[in-house]
């Protein structure tokens, strides 16, 4: 009898139109209209606590002028101009920007160990014994130097520094000083 009955529906359904099938489908979703709901106020509730719980990235912008100065500073000769335009002068230049030296000027300018954001987060998964001084300082460039973006910009001798911080005011001091530093330097 269950049998017969199952065949019944299965060619009932079959030979259904597709009209037939979206009633049938609304009706479905009228009479869980509850459980619908609730299912998307929790992802809703979800996402609010997360975003809730972030903390807030701040990023500044800090531009730099790239220009190549000849054997001396008062030549306007057509080869000094000729490598004034040269592309591998200003990659070189903007690797030299990403330099370990440049970095490791701009923490110690800036005080990083000491800042807060920079400070080793004690974590219950990690099981290591205090770190030498040696590691502490490269995994403190490591993380700075994750947090500092060099934006060359095709067609133009600029390049933008990007620092991301939760401190908007650090955040510009960090793209300041590394621009300062990387003009010293040259």
């Amino acid at each position: 009898m269950y049998r017969d009955e199952a065949v019944n529906q299965l060619q009932r359904v079959q030979g259904d139109s597709p009209e037939t099938l979206l009633v049938d489908y609304v009706g479905a979703c009228r009479r869980r209209v509850w459980l619908i709901v609730a299912i998307a106020a929790g992802f809703a509730g979800v996402a609010a606590v997360w975003s809730f719980m972030q903390t807030p990235r701040y990023q500044a912008k800090a531009s730099v002028v790239v220009e190549q100065v000849g054997p001396s500073g008062l030549e306007n000769d057509r080869n000094s101009r000729q490598s004034d335009l040269s592309p591998e002068y200003f990659q070189t230049q903007f690797e030299l920007m990403k330099s370990h030296h440049v970095f490791q000027r701009t923490a110690q300018l800036l005080r990083l160990s000491e800042q807060p954001e920079y400070q080793p987060k004690p974590s219950i998964l990690s099981w290591d014994v205090v770190a030498p001084k040696e590691g502490a300082d490269e995994r403190l460039l490591k993380r700075f130097a994750e947090t500092v973006e060099i934006v060359p910009i095709r067609g133009a001798r600029l390049a933008h520094v990007i620092a991301t911080s939760e401190d908007p005011q650090f955040a510009a001091l960090i793209a300041n000083t590394l621009a300062s530093t990387y003009i010293e330097r040259t």
